[in-house]
């Protein structure tokens, strides 16, 4: 198998060490030339755990480093996996829900173009329950407006009350005083 090798990135001291690939290098994938061919499975992709047998092989990556990799990429399979499953249960859901919209609309179209429909018992129950709220409704508002006046009045009355006892009063045997206190 022809392979591409990877541009060596490490210092000078790193490389004339001799480092055999322990957990401080980095890795750096190599892309591949457009004349190379690298082999496939069914999918279309190779293994990523068949690429990391061949870096150990090679001796580009240490034991420790291929056992995370390993490690990692099951973590991301699983997940994905997980995510894959989840949104297959989400469409089959979205399908199953959009399907009894639908059928429910077409229900509700043919409930809504029943005719007489507000000559059965039901309409016109709706139609005495909307009477009657609107009744309610106006009742209230007239309660409303009641108490407001009264209140008005309330306030202008005590005015009155406080303007005639500022007043200078008449002499003790007049009959308009007698008149006057009757009224309040």
């Amino acid at each position: 198998m022809s392979r591409r090798s990877t541009p060596d990135l490490r210092s000078s001291s790193q490389r004339s060490s001799g480092d055999d690939g322990s957990a401080g290098d980095l890795l750096v994938a190599g892309i591949p030339d457009d004349d190379e061919s690298i082999p496939v499975d069914e999918t279309g992709s190779r293994s990523a755990l068949q690429v990391l047998d061949e870096l150990f092989a090679e001796g580009k990556i240490s034991g420790k480093k291929m056992a995370q990799l390993r490690d990692s990429f099951s973590q991301l399979s699983a997940t994905v996996s997980k995510m894959q499953q989840s949104e297959s249960d989400l469409m089959n859901e979205a399908k199953t829900l959009t399907q009894e919209m639908s059928s429910m609309e077409s229900d509700l179209a043919t409930v809504e173009s029943f005719p007489g429909n507000e000559a059965t018992e039901v309409g016109q129950q709706r139609q005495m329950l909307l009477k009657h709220r609107n009744a309610l409704a106006l009742i209230e508002e007239r309660q409303e407006k009641l108490t407001y006046d009264i209140e008005l009045l309330t306030q202008e009355r005590d005015g009155l009350r406080k303007d005639y006892e500022r007043m200078p009063k008449p002499e003790v045997g007049s009959s308009s005083q007698f008149c006057l206190q009757s009224f309040m």
